[in-house]
């Protein structure tokens, strides 16, 4: 255990810096003082070590189940109840806030992260300028290869169930499978030929209409470089308040 965290550490301030290193450190100990003392400390609560925000609440699919876009009335359809995207303005008076000593930012969005127009300048700026790890779900549909290797991107999973449109569609309303494909490949040769560290993962969600593609689909995608090919379930998320509210029984 301690070998990891020096391990983890280390990576820290490899991306950081030592200022900012030791700034991550000292912020880490605040925390942990904190929580041992189980009230705040006198030099506050710490800062967030991991960042989770939201870039984008549009999407172009209707995947069945979303409780986000998947049916006529989910709020990111409302216009009067969706904010589409977090600026880069908005991320960095975040940053300005404390938020640049996470080490971690995620940017998987209830939306598609990749439709926000800022989204490599975020990305950029939390991973070259601030040395975070910076992750990111998507649908793959939206994404530039090229932007995305040199943005800094550490880990970039693309959700793709299915071999075929048929069934890739059967969930993922109005997703084209071959666009998909073409740029993981893409994202694939490009980090592979730039020795980028960029991590890459091909999330399939196992269901009936799927589950007799996962093999084939498995060693496919597990030959590119770079890419890491798992299965996952689809569970559905909790109704909302609303929701109990119109239907208490």
């Amino acid at each position: 255990t301690m070998n990891r965290r020096l391990e983890a550490w280390n990576a820290i301030f490899k991306r950081k810096g030592l200022a900012g290193g030791l700034g991550s450190l000292a912020n880490a100990v605040v925390i942990k003082h904190a929580l041992r003392a189980k009230a705040l400390s006198p030099l506050g609560g710490g800062l967030p070590t991991l960042l989770s925000l939201s870039v984008s609440s549009r999407c172009n699919l209707r995947c069945v189940g979303c409780f986000t876009h998947g049916y006529p009335d989910a709020p990111a359809q409302r216009p009067d109840l969706a904010v589409p995207f977090l600026s880069l303005a908005g991320f960095q008076s975040i940053l300005a806030q404390g938020g640049s000593r996470a080490h971690i930012l995620d940017l998987t969005s209830p939306g598609e992260s990749f439709l926000n127009p800022e989204i490599y300048s975020i990305i950029a700026l939390g991973a070259h300028g601030h040395g975070m790890y910076v992750k990111v779900d998507t649908n793959g549909h939206a994404i530039d290869a090229e932007a995305v290797v040199e943005s800094g991107l550490g880990s970039l999973t693309f959700a793709l169930d299915g071999f075929s449109q048929e069934s890739y569609a059967s969930y993922r309303v109005r997703g084209e499978i071959e666009k998909v494909k073409t740029n993981i490949e893409k994202v694939s040769q490009i980090a592979a030929s730039r020795g980028s560290q960029l991590h890459i993962g091909v999330k399939f969600l196992v269901h009936s209409r799927t589950e007799n593609e996962v093999e084939t689909a498995r060693e496919y995608y597990s030959q590119l470089p770079n890419v890491h090919f798992f299965t996952d379930v689809f569970i559905p998320p909790g109704p909302t308040w609303d929701f109990r509210r119109e239907h208490p029984f």
